[in-house]
C-alpha cells in the first residue's frame, strides 16, 4: 500500500498533505486501500458504513468477529449485501479479489490475506489484540487500533476518542528502527 501524498503550502504558509486527494487517485486507479477490520461491534458499524459511503479510495474487504452473524449485519448495515463467511484463507481470498465482503471467525485470517493492505484492530481484549498485531506485522501490514482501555478508564466519557496508527516495521515505509506510532483523535458522540 504505497502512494506518494503530494505536499502544497496551506494557510500561512506551511507545508500540507491533501489524503482526499491521494485517496481519490487510487480510487480512480482502481486500487483503493483494502481494509480488514477485527471486530464487529459499534465502532466497526459506524467505520464500515462511513468508509463505504464517504472515503472514495478505501474499501472494507472483510470484518472478523466471534460471531460471524454480526460481521454479516455490520455489512449489510452498510448497504452491502454481497457477502461470504469465510472459514480458510483460500476463501477469505477469493471472496476478496471478486469484489465481495468477507465476514469470518478467524482474524488471523485478516491478518495473513494479501489482499488486505491495512488492519483495524477494534476489540476490547488486549491479549488477543496484541496477538492480531503481531500477526499483521508478519504479514507486512499496517495496523490501526484504538485505545479502548484508555477510553473505558475515563470516569466521565470524553467526545474525543483516540487510536494509533502503527507501522510496520518490516514495511518499506519505516525507519527500520522498531515501531512508528502516531496517535490521533477524532470526534465522536458518546450516549443518547
Amino acid at each position: 500500500m504505497v502512494f506518494r501524498l503530494r505536499p502544497f503550502l496551506g494557510q500561512r504558509g506551511k507545508q500540507m498533505i491533501l489524503v482526499d486527494t491521494a485517496l481519490q487517485e487510487r480510487q480512480s486507479k482502481g486500487r483503493p486501500i483494502r481494509v480488514g477490520i477485527v471486530g464487529a461491534g459499534f465502532m466497526t458499524q459506524g467505520l464500515v458504513n462511513r468508509i463505504t459511503h464517504s472515503t472514495p479510495g478505501m474499501r472494507v474487504v472483510a470484518v472478523s468477529n466471534r460471531k460471524p452473524e454480526r460481521a454479516v449485519k455490520v455489512f449489510r448495515y452498510a448497504g452491502l449485501n454481497n457477502i461470504v463467511v469465510a472459514e480458510t484463507q483460500s476463501k477469505l481470498d477469493d471472496a476478496i479479489r471478486t469484489n465481495k465482503s468477507a465476514a469470518t471467525t478467524d482474524a488471523m485470517l485478516l491478518a495473513r490475506s494479501e489482499f488486505i493492505d491495512v488492519v483495524i484492530e477494534i476489540i476490547g481484549a488486549v491479549e488477543f489484540g496484541a496477538h492480531v498485531i503481531l500477526e499483521a506485522f508478519k504479514h507486512g501490514k499496517d495496523v490501526v487500533s484504538p485505545i479502548i482501555s484508555c477510553i473505558s478508564k475515563c470516569r466521565t466519557p470524553s467526545p474525543v476518542s483516540s487510536f494509533s496508527v502503527i507501522r510496520c516495521p518490516a514495511s518499506r515505509r519505516s525507519s527500520g528502527r522498531g515501531l512508528r506510532c502516531r496517535q490521533a483523535g477524532f470526534e465522536g458522540r458518546h450516549g443518547p
